[in-house]
């Protein structure tokens, strides 16, 4: 299970996928002109890393910069376990009948059902 960051939001994992256009927009200014593409697909995994934090964090904090994502501890931004959170639990929602309680089932047994037998004679006049 992933853990809840500071701000109680779950931590996505360091995934280029989860990006939006206005990322793109915001690390293309941070990274003064160059393609967020270029470098989070450059092979390197300290500057692919950077990228990412920089992009979560700018969703927040305009003025965080390049030198601070640097700084910055993925685990602090990004779920590194490689576990994916639950999927969501839909509320309940009532049936209409009334639910089944364990008192209830339990009162009346099922009976086995019985093939029936067959008949071993043979009719053969």
């Amino acid at each position: 299970m992933t853990e809840p960051s500071a701000n109680g939001q779950r931590k996505p994992p360091p995934d280029p996928n989860l990006l939006t256009p206005n990322d793109y927009r915001r690390l293309r200014v941070k990274l003064d002109g160059r393609d967020p593409d270029e470098v989070l697909g450059a092979g390197q995994t300290e500057d692919f890393m950077q990228t990412m934090i920089l992009a979560f964090k700018l969703r927040e904090d305009p003025a965080f910069t390049w030198e601070q994502a640097g700084d910055t501890p993925s685990g602090a931004v990004f779920n590194m376990t490689g576990e994916s959170d639950p999927p969501p639990t839909p509320p309940l929602e009532p049936s209409g009948s009334a639910p089944i309680t364990p008192a209830s089932a339990a009162s009346t047994p099922k009976r086995r059902r019985t093939a029936p037998a067959r008949s071993s004679a043979s009719s053969s006049t």
